[in-house]
């Protein structure tokens, strides 16, 4: 297959999400942008999500439902299963989840500024989404992260969600193709890869609409407590920590010789160093690490006891 710049893929993994493929599928078919191949796979559904997909798809040439032998790959898995079985030839490359409901104008807009200046160059975007309920009711928008787009956020904070991201080929190939992302979820890993090695481009319109599910809703809108909740169970008790200081070093050892000496040695510090010494180095970091107080002074707190 002969590369198609102006051609975009659509990457949409599925698991037990009968209760609204219909509505993401539509809403990716009716894009303003239509020269498109839109991949979907899967991860061993129990519901009637397989039946809706094929039901959707049947008289749709651009949209593959790839084979999956009914093997359940979890996220981030799923997503790099479709991405090591499609071509680099497209142009740009989307990530989409069952659940979400694409405005539009989304792929149009996403492709207008991963085109802006530096085309050679590996490329990726993310915007600002709007969280609504299952009848597509707005809750709240996204916050606001253009100050937050910098190689320190990238560490330890995921600044675009998944369904708002797109990517240059360049930036596929660079970051995809050419290594091994582990199991860094999906979203978090092509961002830093765009802090350190690339571009990174925010666009503050909501593209997209987030569908928190009913049981969701009041947590949604009351996310600080959310967030404190997550520190308390995942980080401070738990072992998303040492998993997060593991993947920093995984992502240290990808690009080792691509990196700036800053970069290496905030990835030196957070992967490496041990003892008190080095835990106050961490807690006195002087860049910002995460958007919101709360979530940093959290962070430096798992700083300071030694859990990263």
């Amino acid at each position: 297959m002969n590369p198609d710049k102006n051609k975009a893929c659509v990457i949409l993994p599925t698991y037990n999400g009968a209760k609204f493929i219909n509505e993401t599928l539509a809403s990716i078919s009716n894009q303003s942008y239509n020269n498109i191949d839109v991949f979907i796979r899967d991860d061993g559904s129990t519901d009637s999500t397989v039946e809706l997909i094929k039901s959707f798809i049947k008289d749709k040439n651009n949209f593959t439902l790839l084979e999956s032998n009914n093997q359940n790959l979890g996220v981030p898995g799923s997503f790099y299963e479709i991405l090591r079985r499609i071509p680099s030839t497209y142009g740009y490359y989307f990530y989409a989840d069952q659940d979400d409901y694409w405005e539009k104008q989304k792929i149009e807009y996403a492709i207008k500024l991963l085109n802006e200046q530096h085309n050679n160059i590996p490329k990726v975007y993310f915007s600002s989404f709007e969280y609504c309920d299952s009848n597509l009711n707005h809750i709240r928008y996204s916050s606001d992260q253009t100050k937050n787009c910098d190689f320190y956020h990238s560490l330890f904070y995921t600044l675009g969600l998944g369904f708002t991201i797109a990517f240059n080929r360049e930036a596929f190939i660079q970051f995809i193709k050419n290594v091994n992302p582990g199991d860094e979820m999906h979203d978090r890993w092509i961002i830093r890869c765009a802090c350190a090695l690339g571009q990174l481009v925010y666009d503050k319109r909501p593209t997209a609409k987030h569908i928190r599910h009913d049981a969701a809703v009041t947590a949604s809108d009351n996310h600080m407590i959310d967030l404190f909740k997550y520190f308390i169970k995942e980080e401070l008790f738990g072992t998303k920590a040492q998993s997060e200081a593991e993947k920093l070093s995984h992502f240290k050892y990808c690009f080792i010789d691509k990196l700036t000496s800053d970069e290496l040695e905030a990835l030196n510090l957070f992967t490496e160093a041990k003892g008190i010494p080095s835990q106050l180095k961490k807690a006195l970091f002087p860049h910002r690490l995460r958007p919101t107080y709360i979530s940093e002074i959290c962070l430096r707190f798992l700083f300071l006891i030694g859990k990263i």
